[in-house]
């Protein structure tokens, strides 16, 4: 799956050119996290966060805190079930 978002991507006008990698330590979900760190590298996008989190988190005010001050172009979450909702809540 990596690839594929990251060939749209790189189709847009305006490609971007630094991500952020945030994902959840569940298995599965570290496993294409981890894809998409390696896919990024080698389209040469610069990464300017990368950070992980225990399953079962529900504190995203930290991690939102942060992606905030990295900037990115462009953020990857690795999530599962309601993480990503909290993610963006914390975000706002």
């Amino acid at each position: 799956m990596p690839p594929t978002v990251f060939e749209g991507l790189a189709s847009l006008p305006k490609p971007p050119k630094t991500v952020a990698i945030v994902t959840s330590k569940f298995p599965s979900l570290h496993f294409l996290s981890l894809g998409a760190r390696e896919v990024a590298k080698k389209r040469g996008l610069e990464e300017v966060l990368f950070l992980e989190w225990e399953f079962g988190n529900r504190d995203f005010g930290p991690i939102a805190a942060r992606v905030k001050d990295a900037k990115p172009d462009f953020l990857w979450v690795g999530d599962i079930g309601l993480e990503g909702n909290m993610l963006l809540e914390a975000m706002k």
